[in-house]
């Protein structure tokens, strides 16, 4: 009776297999291809945390893997952000752990240890192997990247030819990209010909992601950029209120701003978590939640920028924007939670924005007023 039992269950599963439809193996040949490149990614993204030129970097880092006779065990990778947004679909830790150590199974550079659960370079990691001076010697300064668009993959993109060691991508006091960036080159060769190659010029492959705010890119050496910055401290009780005005001006031109709405969005979210979680995207210039309608409305300086966070969301299946949106939601209904604003939305919107402007400012107008007279009393 048992072994018929079990002839009748592999009948069964090979009646399934036949029976599967085209969709269904493209599904399945999908999620092998997905768990692949997800081992891929993990390894490469492990290898970048413990190699030299991070731990040089990363003091964080450095002090548990060295605190921890040189190891560290998975659970700390699961912290990270860069490891939590590659395994966000695995919801139980002990699988994102397993994910962890299959994915260092195909690496030649790190091994994990079963009884201690511990991870280890195959080659120690020394310090003194990387040379100070030599080191900054391969760093360039880059200045007027353009802060909405820019991440790590553009600048591997932009200078694909040359070997990149490490980017240090800078961020100002509001945690947005200021549009500077240290990046570290293997040889000085490299740092010569990047120099005369794209100082001074807008390269083609940023310029086609948003021109609007682009400049020409103004790239030196560390050193240089070291020697600067002292000049700089020398000039900094000059009078910058001009400057101030003049980019309060430019914030106010919301006519020119191109509008995309969120709906459904979590109420619980704070301004600064949704900020940060733009950020992987695109960051726009302005943020404007409506908690009342579970809404938000993102200003764009640029028709380029707009359409490109569009066009990011669509080439993830809106799978980069699901963590700040309210319950499960299909992707055919994506059209109604994510739009551009229409002409009449729009206006009603810019009008309701220009009269809280106006609001402010007359109360800004009188505080002042009154502070005044309260002097002269």
């Amino acid at each position: 009776m048992e072994e018929n039992d079990d002839n009748s269950e592999t009948k069964s599963l090979l009646n399934i297999k036949r029976n599967r439809t085209e969709d269904d193996k493209v599904n399945i040949y999908k999620k092998k291809k997905k768990r692949k490149n997800r081992k891929k990614l993990l390894k490469n993204k492990l290898e970048f945390f413990l190699s030299d030129i991070n731990l040089y970097h990363d003091t964080y880092l450095k002090n548990i893997y060295l605190s921890n006779n040189s190891s560290i065990s998975p659970e700390i990778f699961l912290t990270f952000n860069s490891i939590k947004d590659l395994l966000k679909d695995i919801k139980n830790d002990s699988d994102r752990k397993n994910v962890i150590i299959k994915a260092i199974e195909i690496s030649h550079k790190l091994i994990y240890n079963k009884t201690t659960n511990q991870i280890r370079r195959i080659h120690p990691y020394q310090e003194n192997l990387i040379n100070p001076e030599l080191y900054d010697k391969c760093t360039i300064f880059i200045q007027n990247l353009p802060p909405i668009i820019i991440n790590h993959d553009i600048i591997y993109d932009l200078f694909k030819e040359y070997k990149i060691l490490y980017i240090q991508l800078i961020k100002g006091k509001n945690h947005f990209y200021t549009g500077e960036a240290f990046i570290t080159l293997k040889n000085i060769e490299d740092v010569e010909n990047i120099i005369n190659r794209f100082n001074n010029s807008i390269p083609k492959l940023i310029s086609e992601l948003n021109p609007k705010v682009l400049k020409p890119l103004k790239i030196m050496t560390k050193e240089e950029y070291l020697k600067n910055k002292i000049i700089d401290i020398g000039n900094s009780n000059k009078d910058t209120s001009e400057k101030k005005i003049a980019e309060n001006k430019n914030n106010d031109n919301i006519d020119e701003h191109f509008l995309i709405k969120i709906n459904h969005i979590k109420v619980n979210l704070s301004l600064n978590y949704i900020k940060k979680f733009l950020e992987k995207i695109v960051i726009p210039q302005y943020i404007d939640i409506n908690k009342n309608e579970k809404s938000m409305i993102l200003r764009f300086d640029s028709k380029k920028t707009s359409d490109f966070f569009l066009s990011k969301l669509k080439e993830k299946n809106y799978e980069n924007i699901k963590d700040i949106l309210e319950g499960p939601i299909k992707n055919e209904n994506f059209k109604n939670i994510i739009y551009e604003l229409t002409e009449k939305e729009r206006k009603e919107y810019l009008n309701l924005v220009k009269k809280k402007i106006e609001n402010f400012k007359e109360k800004k107008e009188s505080s002042k007023n009154m502070k005044e007279s309260q002097k002269k009393e």
